[in-house]
């Protein structure tokens, strides 16, 4: 079968993943494209565990997160005439929803407790033909230009839908709840994204906690809080570690592994709506490890680092539940993305939205091979080959200094064998994935 540019809208897109706090439901995102109206159709979908097969669809609408009692979901959808977002909440007890909140650019959110949920928002000029930026060079993290915004980060009750408390800073890029304050973070102008302070908000006073870092917390846990980065980085494409803060001390916890924790592997049209960060669950920690253009999902849990899940695939996103359950999408050479359960030891794959579409397209197996770099290192490749040879080769390079190729199912490659040629994938010295 010969691929076209548009076959890609046949496919279904899992953009993001939840798991209750106890582990007995799963929710994600489901993206399909609407080419004729050049967008991205949404809805949030619901499944239980215990009753598997048994979905609750909410159209039109983005998955956030569950509450931390696992009662309610958050989730949002876009009001197209007026161009704002809505947050809702649907109880789950009840299956019935309400809007809690109505804004512009609601970029995070993050629950205290089931009751009180931070957002942090950004104020923008919204004038199409002013685009103005005081700072020079561009932004990176998918940043680009700025527009001189300025973050507001609201307080929100949401049983009456209150805003209790606001407050305004500039280049805030995370916040979570460490008990009952908001830490948040504030990204350095001088050599953006490389350095940052993190300041902890509470009763309207801000104190901060840590100064010109190369860390930002993604978890909490009672008093602790997850890092990712590196205390202090030279360089921007240095790897990325895990650390642990009790409140007094900055605990290593991956950095003698030397694999980088933080997502970087090309994944073309499988983009998730959110790159994946390590989980604090229950005292354990659970983390991505990338490894030879694939990734490693591994556990630390009482100072012992296991390995879960290590395929040949690549895992987009994932959560961890308080008794030990992982859900995670996945993408394979052979496969697109799907939703999986990792559950004392055993993967179990639970959604099948893209098998009939593989089996009619034929996807082409991508093919692994090492070759020598001049000094003898080994380099890791993929190729695809066309029904008929000989035939001419394209081969793609990745952006760097941080980027890589892996054991993904790579849409741009099926289409280009498909019509007749070779595509080579390869992770040149330098590449992500490598110790």
């Amino acid at each position: 079968m010969v691929w076209k540019p548009e076959d890609f809208s046949k496919f279904t897109y899992v953009t993001s993943v939840k798991i209750s706090p106890s582990g007995d439901m799963v929710s994600y995102t489901l993206n399909k494209v609407n080419i004729e109206k050049n967008k991205y159709e949404n809805s949030v979908v619901l499944e239980s565990l215990e009753k598997r097969g048994a979905r609750y669809f909410l159209e039109n609408a983005s998955l956030l997160s569950f509450s931390p009692d696992g009662k309610k979901l958050l989730f949002m959808r876009k009001n197209e005439e007026s161009k704002e977002e809505e947050l809702h909440v649907l109880d789950l007890a009840t299956m019935s929803s309400k809007k809690i909140f109505t804004g512009k650019n609601i970029l995070q959110t993050s629950w205290r407790d089931s009751r009180i949920l931070a957002l942090l928002t950004v104020r923008r000029r919204e004038d199409e033909d002013l685009f103005f930026e005081k700072e020079i060079p561009v932004w990176f993290n998918e940043e680009g230009f700025k527009d001189s915004p300025k973050n507001v980060v609201k307080i929100l009750d949401v049983e009456s839908t209150q805003v209790l408390d606001e407050f305004e800073d500039e280049l805030i890029t995370s916040i979570i709840w460490l008990e009952g304050s908001l830490i948040y973070t504030k990204a350095l102008r001088e050599d953006p994204f490389k350095y940052m302070d993190i300041f902890r908000y509470e009763e309207g006073k801000k104190e901060k906690i840590f100064e010109k870092v190369s860390f930002y917390p993604v978890d909490s846990e009672g008093s602790s809080l997850l890092l990712l980065g590196k205390p202090q980085k030279r360089y921007h494409h240095e790897h990325d570690f895990v650390y642990l803060w009790n409140g007094k001390d900055v605990i290593p916890l991956t950095e003698k592994y030397g694999l980088n924790n933080s997502f970087g592997i090309s994944t073309e049209v499988w983009v998730p709506s959110i790159y994946p960060s390590p989980k604090l669950k229950e005292g354990a920690v659970y983390f991505l490890s990338l490894s030879e253009g694939k990734t490693i999902l591994e556990r630390i849990r009482e100072g012992n680092k296991e390995t879960l899940v290590d395929e040949e695939f690549v895992i987009t996103c994932f959560d961890a539940s308080k008794d030990g359950k992982v859900i995670f999408t996945a993408v394979s050479p052979t496969s697109p993305v799907e939703v999986y359960l990792w559950n004392d030891g055993k993967v179990e794959r639970l959604t099948s939205y893209n098998e009939k579409v593989a089996e009619i397209m034929k996807i082409v197996p991508l093919r692994h091979f090492k070759y020598e770099s001049h000094d003898g290192l080994p380099i890791d490749a993929w190729y695809l080959r066309p029904e008929r040879t000989p035939a001419p080769l394209i081969v793609f390079v990745h952006g760097g200094p941080k980027g890589a190729y892996g054991y993904i199912n790579y849409f741009l490659g099926q289409l280009l064998t498909s019509n007749g040629f070779y595509v080579l994938y390869t992770n040149p010295r330098g590449s992500n994935t490598y110790s």
